[in-house]
């Protein structure tokens, strides 16, 4: 009787502190509802006797100031455990309520210990068949993420889900379920602070599971919460939240279909999506491969005045390149250009908006040059000057794009124009002949001369570099660029008159500059008018005594080919054409003598294969004449790699091996008792400096003096190979060339391992004085590792 009366008052003191705290709620401007009112109306409005007093004690705890009695806890959480154990009660919606929360507050006490209470609640509100809301997973994710307990939630969440189904299915099949006295499923499904709940919880468990990269669980738990907690939201701020945390979802599980539906919830709602949200819903159709919808999520960001970030356009232009295999390039990647033009906000900032601009149009010329745009030229054509002229853009790698794919499209005009207002605009240009700002890049001239000479429009193209009103010494180096581009493509075309044509009008208006008659140079031995091409190179070296500047190490490349063609050995003739005198190979060794010995004594030639890699005026020199006459690309690739690899055995030669000054190596040949293994030690691996390209031991980036080892008729050391890109393997080209004309235009081929001096001639003599004795013994010039 005694115990009865205690439960009595626990329960009146209870009622009285709920009626309190719901006055206090309606103060606060909320409708309070407290779990003890709830369960009053679960089961037909009557509550037992018994749950009331178990109700009151965990509620009575719960009023406490915990942070001022906080050894309290201890004390309550025993109580509580005694209770669970002892009791016989039954648990109702307030007892599964006040006792999650009285566990969620015991400080003192572990985080897994207080998990495994909690599910022990929940067991035993299970096993009294208590109605299980989403609310009661915000209790469970909070103790779950004290202890990295990520299954826990998952497996509350799927109890939860299957409970509320099976209560919908009894609510749509029972007939009672309209009765107006069915009050154990009214106050469940319509009850305010419910249903606000569920909105919460949804928010509170996807953040969970995010954070611990769960994202398929975090899309199951959308897929299950999303109808209830929309519907029932009276907040656009809540429900704009829950809508953008679910566009994380789509774009980590790629999910179009429910991109689809958040973005129709977000006109439904009429709520205006973050800039975020948008770019993850664009992000999940790009990875798809949904091109239209991404581009029309695009278009929805820039009506809304947000801005088109650059990482979105490179992230659908990467995806438009993988997929060209599947899907025409033209009709995924050219549509792109009505969002470029229709914006009004492109880039975070205007750096990075040039990169956007210039990957766009890139990516138009790879596909023009390709042939993957092969049935949209014309298109590819306007839409790049639509984009060119909306930006207005004073760059020249994009006129360079603008001017190739113009010049490729057969729109000659709109290439003239885009080229002549960039060289008007060029300033502040450097002492250099490739780095000028105003300047086209190579293709672009390419692409331009050969469409000028097809159409008969050659002096259009000439005034494009002369037709300026400039002055001369502001145009020097930027015209010097241009016209070196000209002669090569000219020659490449076989228009040698038109070749001539360029170089005299340049050399009467600005006078001698090396890059243009290097280029002559070539192109004049490449016809086989040797004796020109010298006569070119005489007047460049006289052309210093009044300024001009000094022949280069890509000049004496072009040379050294030169003289490989036009030289007639002792023991073969290599090249064709008109032969060149004893006195002008003996003249042109000794200028080339003279700056290799410069390289030695560290003068202007020092560092000579270096100075070659980083010579701006390299790809204007590449010999590739017998690949420029097929435009497959692929069998261009394979073609220049195969002429390399026969080239560089052929005129180098086995017996003739060119070791750096750094690396002395002796007499091989005069050393019998080396070993097949020691040798090959001779043999020197480089770093690779690019791709696409074997390169011999010999191509260091050391200074190098060349000098000749005769090794034996039957050693072929193997050649540590290196992969270098395509300029790579243009000047890989010209370093052989320079460092086998060092050579074999001095002296004849020597065989069968005679090393004798006196056969020398006596400019490979002098050059032998100026190195260092060899040592004793050959030494490893490599590790074993690396050998091996």
């Amino acid at each position: 009787m005694e115990r009865l009366l205690q439960s009595s008052r626990a329960a009146a003191l209870f009622s009285t502190e709920s009626a309190t705290a719901a006055q206090r709620g309606r103060r606060n401007g909320k409708d309070h509802l407290s779990p003890c009112r709830i369960a009053t109306h679960a089961v037909h409005g009557t509550v037992p006797r018994a749950t009331q007093a178990l109700n009151s004690e965990p509620s009575l705890a719960l009023d406490r100031d915990w942070k001022r009695s906080s050894p309290d806890s201890v004390r309550t959480y025993r109580q509580l455990a005694h209770i669970l154990k002892t009791t016989d009660a039954p648990f109702d919606t307030a007892t599964l309520f006040t006792s999650l929360k009285m566990v969620r507050r015991m400080q003192n006490v572990s985080s897994r210990t207080r998990l495994a209470v909690a599910v022990r609640i929940l067991q035993r509100a299970r096993m009294y068949k208590v109605p299980l809301s989403w609310s009661i997973l915000t209790h469970f994710v909070t103790l779950a993420e004290q202890c990295n307990k990520v299954t826990v939630v998952l497996v509350i969440n799927r109890l939860i889900d299957g409970h509320q189904r099976q209560k919908r299915q009894q609510a749509l099949s029972s007939p009672a379920a309209h009765s107006p006295y069915n009050a154990s499923l009214a106050p469940y499904n319509h009850s305010p602070s419910d249903v606000i709940g569920d909105a919460d919880a949804l928010l509170i468990v996807l953040h969970f599971l995010l954070r611990r990269g769960k994202a398929d669980a975090a899309a199951e738990a959308w897929k299950r919460m999303r109808t209830s907690a929309l519907s029932s939201s009276a907040s656009a701020a809540l429900d704009a939240k829950i809508l953008s945390r679910a566009s994380w979802i789509c774009v980590l599980t790629i999910d179009t279909d429910e991109a689809e539906w958040i973005s129709s919830k977000y006109k439904e709602l009429g709520i205006t999506p973050e800039a975020l949200s948008l770019d993850l819903l664009t992000s999940t159709f790009i990875h798809a491969g949904q091109f239209d919808k991404a581009r029309s999520h695009m278009r929805w960001l820039c009506d809304l005045g947000y801005v088109l970030h650059e990482k979105q356009l490179h992230h659908y232009i990467d995806a438009c390149m993988a997929a060209k295999g599947q899907r025409p390039l033209g009709v995924i990647l050219i549509p792109l250009s009505d969002v470029l033009v229709d914006t009004v906000r492109l880039g975070s900032n205007e750096q990075a908006r040039l990169r956007a601009l210039r990957t766009f149009m890139k990516s138009l010329s790879l596909g023009v040059s390709q042939g993957w745009l092969a049935d949209h030229v014309q298109d590819a054509a306007t839409c790049a000057w639509q984009v060119y002229e909306r930006w207005a853009v004073e760059d020249s790698i994009l006129a360079s794009h603008v001017v190739y794919i113009a010049s490729r499209s057969k729109h000659l005009d709109i290439a003239l124009r885009v080229a002549h207002r960039n060289h008007t605009q060029a300033r502040h240009h450097r002492p250099t002949s490739a780095k000028v700002r105003g300047a086209l890049h190579a293709f672009a001239y390419e692409a331009l001369v050969e469409s000028c000479v097809r159409d008969g429009r050659w002096p259009a193209a000439l005034a494009i570099v002369f037709g300026t009103n400039r002055d001369d010494s502001d145009a020097f180096h930027m015209n010097a660029f241009a016209v070196a581009c000209y002669i090569r493509i000219l020659g490449q075309l076989g228009r040698l008159d038109l070749c001539s044509e360029a170089f005299d009008v340049y050399s009467h208006r600005h006078g001698t500059h090396v890059a243009v008659s290097t280029a002559y140079m070539s192109v004049l031995g490449a016809a086989a008018h040797a004796t020109e091409a010298i006569a070119q190179f005489r007047a460049l070296q006289q052309a210093q005594s009044v300024g001009a500047s000094a022949p280069n190490e890509v000049t004496f490349s072009v040379l050294g080919s030169i003289l490989l063609k036009g030289v007639k050995t002792s023991s073969h003739v290599v090249g064709q054409g008109a032969l060149l005198s004893v006195d002008e190979v003996a003249e042109m060794a000794e200028y080339m003598e003279d700056y290799l010995r410069a390289a030695k004594t560290g003068g202007p030639g020092q560092d000579v294969v270096s100075s070659m890699l980083r010579s701006p005026d390299a790809p204007f020199l590449r010999h590739e004449r017998d690949m420029m006459s097929t435009r497959d690309a692929e069998k261009y690739e394979q073609m220049k790699q195969a002429h390399t690899l026969q080239e560089l055995p052929e005129c180098v030669g086995w017996k003739h091996v060119y070791l750096p000054c750094s690396a002395p190596s002796g007499d091989i040949a005069s050393t019998p008792s080396l070993s097949q293994k020691q040798r090959r030690q001779v043999v020197k691996p480089v770093n690779a400096l690019e791709k696409n390209l074997w390169l011999p031991f010999w191509a260091s980036k050391e200074p190098v003096t060349f000098r000749a080892c005769t090794l034996d008729a039957s050693l072929k050391p193997p050649l540590q190979f290196h992969r270098l890109g395509n300029v790579g393997r243009h000047r890989a080209q010209q370093r052989h060339s320079c460092a086998a004309a060092a050579v074999h235009a001095v002296t004849p081929s020597r065989r069968h391992g005679n090393t004798s001096s006196a056969h020398e001639k006596p400019a490979m003599r002098a050059m032998r004085q100026l190195e260092p004795a060899p040592p004793r013994s050959a030494p490893r010039l490599c590790s074993r590792r690396a050998h091996k």
